[in-house]
């Protein structure tokens, strides 16, 4: 039959209708080869028999056509197609005895399996789905743990929002205290700068007294020099703490900034660790 030829079909036509009886002849040591299966030689073969000639394709898209000329290294166990079971329809049933049938507009081309090989092809995706659902029941198992893993640490973290809205409240009252203490300590600070303006007019009049005194006493109370070198001591002295006096209002004055300064930053972080509570819930 020729080199790599699986199989021949020899049939009898009579003004183009098939004669039986129809001879078919294989080669085995083509057949079995592991080209192409055995079933898609022999069914091809038998479909000659039967009148049917070559398609002129192999497949469309993933649907195959059994009536292919050539053989297709790698090919899959195939079976009959529509076309093929329609042009047996015309063959034998209309009296058909042209060269070409083709598909009518109202059939769709493609490969009819017996019920058993669709039944094994389901089963075997049965299985499939099968063994994905169980993958996906672990995987569903897996995510109920991991669910009370995450109900478990929202309930830590709403205690410890609770807590620190607790902190919060303190935070505020203690600001309030502070903001009441610095109230306090802006009207003390008010009080001693008036003392210390009506001081420093005393100093200033006493001053202006002890001047005018001495100008007008230097010539006649000369003896009174001393008492007086005493006096410029005592003013000296009260003059230096006066600067200490000033010295520590100014430093007060510091540390009350510092104060009002530290008041608010904690205010501001309240603030935000409450907004950031609100945005967490």
């Amino acid at each position: 039959m020729g080199e790599e030829v699986a199989g021949v079909t020899k049939i009898v036509t009579v003004n183009g209708k098939l004669i039986p009886p129809t001879e078919i002849v294989y080669d085995c040591e083509v057949v079995l080869k592991p080209v192409v299966p055995a079933f898609n030689v022999v069914l091809h073969e038998l479909l000659h028999g039967l009148g049917l000639g070559h398609a002129y394709f192999d497949k469309v898209d993933d649907e195959w056509e059994i009536m292919a000329e050539e053989k297709r290294p790698g090919e899959p166990t195939i079976y009959v197609s529509t076309l093929d079971l329609h042009a047996l329809y015309e063959i034998w049933y209309l009296g058909y005895g042209g060269s070409e049938v083709a598909l009518p507009s109202n059939l769709q081309f493609r490969e009819v399996k017996p019920y058993v090989v669709e039944l094994e092809e389901l089963k075997e995706i049965y299985e499939e789905l099968h063994e994905k659902y169980g993958v996906l029941e672990s995987k569903v198992s897996s995510l109920e743990n991991d669910l009370k893993i995450l109900e478990e640490r929202v309930s830590n973290l709403e205690g410890n929002v609770t807590e620190i809205s607790t902190r919060v409240a303190a935070l505020e009252t203690t600001a309030e205290r502070l903001s009441e203490g610095l109230e306090t300590v802006e009207f003390n600070v008010s009080l001693l700068g008036g003392r210390l303006e009506k001081l420093s007019e005393n100093v200033q009049a006493i001053n202006r007294s002890f001047s005018n005194q001495i100008s007008q006493l230097s010539t006649s109370f000369k003896q009174l020099s001393t008492r007086v070198a005493r006096n410029e001591q005592r003013l000296k002295a009260q003059k230096e703490e006066i600067t200490k006096i000033a010295e520590s209002i100014q430093q007060l004055s510091e540390r009350l900034t510092i104060l009002i300064i530290m008041t608010a930053v904690a205010m501001i972080l309240g603030a935000a660790a409450i907004i950031l509570v609100i945005r967490q819930r």
